[in-house]
């Protein structure tokens, strides 16, 4: 497997930053370095729940053929049993506090979580900290997950607005891990071997590639002392070892444009209209939420406006913003009648091209920046939100960013700035992605 580069920390092993001071907007961040690289990130919430989660900073587009799905299935393995407990007592111990655990995978990274009561923090670092340090990666177990992960895979590809997405993904990144299924595919689960697997497991959950974080009601230097003891015996051999720094953002992925269809006898078409976005640090990525909220971001958007309010061809329409370390997507989704759809796909591209020549009014602008500052406070009420805002700064940023500069930064936006990103942005090269009644060769 390809992994980014462990290069030289900015901070010497086992010394605690203040990343953030507690203001109206974030706690007490705080952020530790343990002597094997591993980093423990924390944002101390009075009065609330936690949210406590391992984030490996390794993902889909770090696989090679060979090992195409291994770091989805791995997660899939990693609540199975440890070496030293067994499934029903590493999920008993959870649900004996009323926990709620989850894993996921992404193109980037892979995380396991809990969400609980304060006090009850200790039995969930404990679980996670075991099934992240001694996974036992049973065989038959593998191959229990192995009929799981193909069902996921059919449940996902049957969900048809998730499916059309992927296949924009694809299509946009093709030739590159960033457009890779994160689940694999079936050919690739039914034939991945356990090696692959370990592999995956080996190359990834090292201390310098891994991240501790907890936001909530909680106490940095216990969380610390905790995570020490509970990985000190196998994760911190590696001692002197430095933390992964923030994935490079160069050189970036070569992007793809055109038309992708897949023809499916369902009532609906799926579509999705998107160009390549920007990079998690992209200065520019504030002034392009803006522009992506006036377009897609709830019943004032022009989108909805245009498409459902004025002309009812569909009944959703939205758009979305996905950032990686090195380039992103603005995806515009739409399903409507199959014989609507050149129309649609007509008035989207007219709405992008209005905005990029002309900019955005200084009325619609302010709307457009309420809606995003407002998703920002309601967002960030969440523990699990202000728990994965940690992990993202740390995985991408050289220093913390958090909830009170994004919002400093988004109410700083110019409408200049707005109109230059707009124009930089929204004429690239589209890509087209349709699920539906459609011939595949057909062309918008």
């Amino acid at each position: 497997m390809t992994l980014p580069p462990c290069l030289a920390a900015d901070q010497a092993p086992q010394t605690t930053l203040t990343l953030a001071e507690p203001d109206a907007a974030t706690g007490l961040v705080q952020r530790t370095v343990l002597t094997g690289g591993l980093r423990v990130i924390t944002e101390t919430l009075p009065g609330t729940s936690v949210a406590v989660g391992i984030t490996a900073d390794s993902g889909t587009r770090d696989e090679d053929t060979a090992h195409a799905g291994a770091a989805h299935f791995l997660e899939h393995l990693l609540f199975k049993g440890s070496t030293t407990r067994s499934r029903t007592e590493l999920l008993g111990a959870l649900d004996g506090v009323g926990a709620r655990h989850n894993a996921f995978t992404t193109q980037e990274s892979t995380t396991v979580r809990a969400h609980l009561r304060g006090g009850d923090l200790p039995v969930a670092l404990d679980v996670l900290s075991d099934v992240v340090a001694h996974a036992a990666l049973d065989p038959e177990a593998m191959e229990v997950e192995r009929g799981v992960i193909l069902q996921e895979i059919d449940l996902h590809t049957g969900n048809h607005l998730e499916h059309v997405g992927e296949l924009f993904t694809s299509a946009l990144f093709a030739g590159s891990g960033l457009g890779a299924s994160i689940g694999g595919t079936p050919h690739s689960i039914r034939s991945i071997s356990r090696q692959a697997v370990a592999d995956c497991y080996r190359a990834a959950y090292v201390p310098s590639r891994l991240i501790v974080s907890a936001a909530g009601a909680l106490e940095h230097d216990l969380v610390v002392d905790q995570v020490r003891t509970a990985l000190s015996a196998t994760m911190m051999a590696t001692d002197g070892a430095l933390p992964a720094r923030p994935r490079p953002a160069h050189p970036r992925v070569r992007v793809s444009c055109g038309t992708t269809i897949e023809s499916r006898d369902i009532d609906q078409a799926h579509l999705v209209l998107g160009v390549e976005g920007l990079a998690h640090t992209d200065e520019r990525s504030y002034a392009l939420q803006l522009v992506s909220a006036v377009l897609g971001e709830g019943p004032m958007s022009r989108l909805c406006a245009r498409l459902r309010e004025e002309r009812g061809l569909v009944y959703a329409v939205f758009s979305s913003l996905n950032s990686f370390a090195d380039t992103g997507e603005l995806t515009f989704y739409a399903g409507c009648a199959p014989e609507r759809a050149d129309e649609v796909i007509a008035l989207m591209r007219q709405e992008l091209e209005e905005v990029a020549a002309k900019g955005i009014g200084a009325a619609e602008l302010d709307r457009a920046r309420a809606r995003v500052l407002g998703g920002l406070a309601l967002d960030h009420e969440s523990v699990l939100d202000r728990r994965s805002g940690l992990v993202e700064s740390e995985l991408y940023h050289p220093r913390f960013v958090g909830l009170s500069e994004r919002i400093e930064r988004v109410q700083a936006v110019t409408p200049e700035e707005v109109a230059e990103v707009a124009a930089q942005v929204l004429t690239r090269p589209q890509t087209v992605a349709a699920v539906g009644p459609l011939d595949p060769d057909h062309v918008f």
